[in-house]
């Protein structure tokens, strides 16, 4: 290992070892409230949500908006809604197929405006291809198109070079310096959190955020899938069941104003021309630079704007897309919460090491942190508690922090039935969480969750696909969904690991007063992660929906399970990264 990766490997495991030694003495310091907490009388159900946080989630509609909304159509004796304005139209997108072709059908719409915020934008997939191609052509055609990308080194993939290519494309027929400068204002990209590798712990704070939305106030989508093949049904190797929700009335208004909120944060970068490439570091090299740019001036040109494939699946959407869509309907909310957590977290401000009086305070700070840029994390808390006999819980991770804990020991307690589908080994795409999750599952299946694990096989009853070859892929579960009893669901970013919880900014759309919408999530979740899943019945132990004895694991090949027993012990110590 040469000098330089031997520097920063030692930086990266001084990072983590560090940061892990000051969550665990936080932890330990919160011990006694935690305590506390999980034991809390039914009666206080009501306002146990406020114990960890002062601001309620009206509160903050009210005084720090566009972090929430609450859009409340307030029904009379009868059940008619007494103000028609508060009323939002959403449609569940449960298929992959069909929250694409929504996808197409809202930018092929928009007439002033069009907002796009994702985690994962991957330029080489056809799915973003097809997106690329109609904002691009929206943008010849005068519409706004405004392009946040969270900046991940893990990820991240739609670079500057990308975006040089669409810039000169778009300038290139234009006469004069002002058109052309007029035509590529249409098209801009910025980008969350560009902090470096070696920055290890900021560097966690990631844009979770997936938020598609047009012309101000009309239409937007938000939920877990980001923009790449295996999101849409498309990935011949491996592809996610995930959901997203469409919605059209006054909350997308606040969805609109939270992207502008986190587009013109100090934390996002601004699109910068890519500089040339250098001899020596030094001198300015025209001909790789040129030969550079040509390869991602081709890319446009032959695997965006004229390609057959890419074409085929925008006629493939036509019928095979809509097809899906139309299994769903378009149904009223009565009353519609938005939330979002604060851009521009990082780690000295979660451990608030400039506190009072410039005094370090590594060990109290979370809580303020928290309190200021956890947001959705809060809601989740006050809709749990709202719930009275059950809550289902989708989240492709599924590790319990001590708060979290707590809480599940509060519901059970309560005779609260909480019932958890997540990701088995054999499904997952992210075996180290896997791991914490095995260590830790029979125990919560004994202490009363029910927890159910996803197959990986393409289920032969579902929804329409554009290519038979992608049956034989291995499919994963990556919605991110609570529900609560039979009338209140959330759907959005948030999954329930240590990133979403402490690290990661959230969104999320809540339900409430519509029982077929959620019905429109529960049919779903019935059918791919319980009727062709398993639900674990004790240590090392699991059913299939018929009641016989299944491997725990899904079918995972024998090299992954001995990898994440091995690894249990081995990860402990990171979990909190997890």
């Amino acid at each position: 290992m040469d000098t330089k990766w031997k520097r920063y490997t030692s930086i990266i495991l001084f990072s983590a070892l560090s940061t892990s030694v000051i969550a665990a003495e936080t932890t330990k310091n919160k011990a006694k409230d935690i305590d506390e907490f999980s034991n809390i009388s039914k009666s206080k159900r009501r306002s146990l949500a406020p114990h960890f946080f002062q601001k309620s989630i009206k509160d903050i509609s009210i005084k720090e908006y566009p972090l929430a909304s609450i859009h409340d159509a307030k029904l009379d004796e009868q059940g008619n809604p007494t103000d028609k304005s508060q009323i939002n139209k959403m449609q569940i997108l449960n298929n992959g197929l069909a929250a694409l072709q929504k996808r197409i059908e809202l930018i092929e719409k928009a007439q002033e405006e069009i907002l796009l915020e994702y985690f994962i934008f991957e330029p080489k997939e056809y799915s973003t291809q097809l997106i690329l191609k109609k904002l691009i052509e929206k943008a010849e055609n005068g519409v706004k198109v405004k392009i946040l990308l969270d900046k991940s080194f893990s990820v991240f993939a739609f670079d500057e070079l990308y975006v040089q290519a669409i810039l000169t494309h778009l300038g290139i027929k234009q006469k004069t310096r002002a058109q052309r400068r007029k035509i590529t204002s249409n098209f801009e990209v910025r980008y969350y959190n560009a902090n470096p590798f070696w920055g290890v712990s900021t560097m966690n704070f990631r844009n979770h955020r997936k938020l598609l939305a047009i012309d101000g106030n009309k239409e937007a989508i938000t939920g877990g899938r980001n923009i790449e093949d295996k999101y849409f049904d498309l990935d011949r190797s491996y592809n996610f069941h995930d959901r997203d929700i469409w919605v059209s009335g006054p909350v997308v208004k606040t969805m609109t104003d939270s992207f502008h909120m986190f587009w013109n944060h100090d934390i996002v970068q601004k699109y910068q021309w890519p500089k040339s490439v250098k001899k020596f570091k030094i001198f300015d090299d025209k001909e790789a630079t040129v030969k550079r740019n040509k390869k991602y001036n081709k890319w446009l040109k032959e695997e965006v704007l004229n390609s057959k494939r890419v074409d085929k699946l925008y006629e493939d959407l036509k019928i095979i897309g809509n097809e899906n869509l139309e299994k769903t309907e378009v149904r009223e909310c009565m009353k519609t919460t938005f939330v979002t957590d604060r851009p521009g977290g990082n780690f000295w401000k979660r451990m608030d090491v400039y506190g009072s009086n410039d005094l370090i305070n590594l060990w109290g700070g979370d809580e303020d942190f928290k309190e200021k840029y956890i947001i959705t994390e809060r809601a989740l808390g006050e809709f749990i508690y709202k719930a009275n006999e059950k809550i289902t819980i989708i989240s492709p991770y599924f590790l319990l922090n001590q708060r979290a804990s707590a809480v599940k020991d509060y519901l059970l307690k309560n005779k609260i039935q909480v019932n958890v589908f997540t990701n088995s080994l054999n499904s997952t795409d992210a075996f180290y969480v896997a791991s914490r999750f095995y260590s830790d599952a029979f125990a919560w299946s004994d202490s009363g969750l029910k927890i159910y694990v996803h197959g990986s096989k393409f289920i032969e009853n579902e929804m329409g696909v554009t290519d038979d070859k992608v049956k034989e892929a291995t499919w994963g579960l990556h919605s991110k969904t609570q529900v609560y009893d039979d009338d209140k669901f959330y759907v959005g970013t948030y999954n329930v690991d240590n990133r979403s919880a402490f690290y990661n900014t959230e969104m999320g759309l809540f339900c409430e007063g519509n029982k077929e919408l959620v019905s429109d999530i529960l049919e779903d979740v019935d059918n791919k992660s319980r009727v062709h899943g398993l639900v674990i019945t004790g240590k090392n132990s699991a059913e299939d929906v018929n009641g016989n004895s299944v491997d725990i694991y899904a079918g995972a090949e024998k090299d992954e399970v001995k990898k994440i027993k091995f690894l249990e012990g081995v990860l402990q110590p990171f979990e909190f990264l997890m």
